[in-house]
């Protein structure tokens, strides 16, 4: 019996010490890649920006970067992911600088109800940021934001295969694919932009809401500083929605579009993203904004 449980704690502990490998491979092939945004925000050839887009899916769909730089003669990346917040768009612009970026401006797309947040969490799409685990302010970022013990993401840093195990499909499956090809991007473009087709469910115009920001969520105070440190101009943008408007505030260098498309429902995929040609006018009026 002790023979048996010594070969399975020998056997075990050598399939766990390769399957580990096999996850540092996984996030190895990842890192090298433009799969997701935290590998293609540090693997582009120039990374000396004009300026980088910040945001969720709003300034992913929202501002289209190669139209920028056509109309400017600037050179940008969209750096937006998809379900995401605050946390992790100040972990983006933190991981971006970290491996040597930099930027005049930070174009920061908010919105109304994440800057009122006072209890930010982390975004459902970070375990992209996994293959840096490794690296203190990922570790950081995880730590401080996750409350349960043993999380996946925390855990990874001593456990590599916790996190992969817990995001299979997410990320073993891109490794894969970024092993074979590693420019292949994940629903974004060369520069980082992203737009929806030209409509998803019926839309309706409605009375719009009118409201005041609120700034509770401290992540906002974060970006400001980090680009304060870096010399960075900040810049927030509201995108354009369909059924609310939001007041400009006082305080901030603020680009407002919440009213610029207002009951024009086919320029609209949804009531708060928009479509290709709505993409078009609010880059065009962006554009129009930041060079006056």
């Amino acid at each position: 019996m002790t023979k048996f449980l010594k070969k399975l704690l020998l056997y075990g502990g050598l399939l766990f010490v390769l399957l580990n490998l096999l996850v540092l491979g996984s996030f190895w092939s990842l890192r090298q890649s433009e799969f997701y945004k935290p590998s293609f925000a540090v693997n582009q050839i120039k990374l000396d920006l004009d300026y980088v887009v910040l945001g969720s899916s709003t300034g992913l769909t929202t501002l289209n970067t190669k139209l920028i730089d056509s109309l400017t003669g600037w050179q940008g990346l969209n750096l937006s992911m998809d379900d995401t917040a605050l946390p992790t768009h100040y972990l983006m612009l933190k991981h971006f600088l970290e491996n040597g970026g930099q930027t005049q401006r930070c174009v920061l797309a908010i919105t109304h109800w994440d800057v009122a947040n006072a209890s930010p969490s982390i975004g459902n799409n970070d375990h992209r940021f996994l293959p840096f685990i490794a690296e203190d302010y990922v570790e950081d970022h995880f730590t401080i934001l996750e409350d349960e013990a043993w999380s996946p993401l925390t855990t990874s840093q001593w456990v590599p295969i916790y996190g992969l195990g817990y995001y299979n499909t997410e990320l073993f499956y891109p490794s894969l694919i970024s092993l074979a090809k590693p420019t292949y991007r994940n629903r974004y473009d060369d520069k980082g932009n992203y737009v929806y087709p030209k409509l998803g469910k019926p839309l309706k115009v409605k009375r719009p809401e009118v409201s005041d920001y609120q700034f509770n969520n401290l992540y906002l105070e974060k970006i400001q500083l980090l680009c304060q440190q870096n010399n960075i101009e900040l810049i927030l943008y509201q995108s354009p929605m369909l059924n609310q408007h939001q007041n400009t505030p006082d305080n901030f260098q603020f680009i407002n579009h919440s009213g610029l498309l207002y009951q024009k429902t086919n320029l609209f995929y949804d009531e708060i993203h928009v479509n290709k040609k709505g993409r078009k006018k609010a880059t065009e009026e962006f554009v129009k904004a930041i060079t006056q």
